[in-house]
């Protein structure tokens, strides 16, 4: 079924979001977003020369203003455009030659992409914000040479890119919890020595 990693992943994120964070307001805010993006997910909106995926728009529109946010923007806009032709030449070798992939495209993506968001990005939010608009710019960059090239009807941002996009950023957010607990394992090791030092 295609889809399932998307609302399966989407889900624990608005489980996680809902039951584990601080009641503040952005726990409601993180709480809608994720709400409206699996809502829109099956919906589209047409143009004269395709349709485009509602929840596409959602996340590129959000995750836009919070690339303005951050900073580094000269930074983050090359950053974001080495994910995206990354993610659009995947998906091009992937239609032209498809024999090469020994694994579905959206794990080969999602590797890509993640590793090259952790090796550009500043930091946690700042590696999450430069994946997921590169890989939106991405998406927009396949399907323009794909029409130009086959003029095959658009779909941008379908559920095949919300999974890559889900996967990819759980892998980078599994990566930055790694992190974090080998770091507080670390302190906890240098305390208890320093205690144990202390004693003799």
């Amino acid at each position: 079924m295609e889809g399932i990693f998307f609302y399966w992943i989407f889900w624990c994120y608005w489980i996680i979001v809902t039951f584990w964070m601080k009641k503040e307001t952005k726990r409601m805010v993180y709480a809608i977003f994720i709400l409206l993006v699996i809502m829109a997910s099956l919906k589209q909106v047409s143009f004269s020369f395709g349709t485009v995926g509602l929840s596409y728009l959602l996340i590129g529109i959000v995750f836009l203003g919070r690339l303005v946010l951050h900073g580094y923007q000269i930074y983050s806009t090359f950053a974001v455009v080495i994910i995206a032709f990354a993610y659009a030449a995947l998906q091009l070798f992937y239609v032209y030659d498809p024999i090469w992939f020994l694994d579905k495209l959206i794990f080969i993506s999602s590797m890509m992409t993640g590793i090259l968001a952790l090796l550009l990005g500043k930091n946690t939010q700042h590696c999450i914000t430069i994946l997921v608009l590169g890989q939106s710019i991405g998406e927009l960059f396949f399907w323009i040479v794909a029409y130009r090239i086959v003029h095959v009807q658009v779909e941008i941002g379908y559920l095949a890119y919300m999974e890559t996009l889900t996967v990819s950023s759980l892998c980078v957010g599994v990566w930055f919890a790694f992190k974090w607990v080998t770091k507080s394992l670390e302190q906890f090791v240098d305390k208890s020595v320093k205690g144990k030092g202390r004693i003799l």
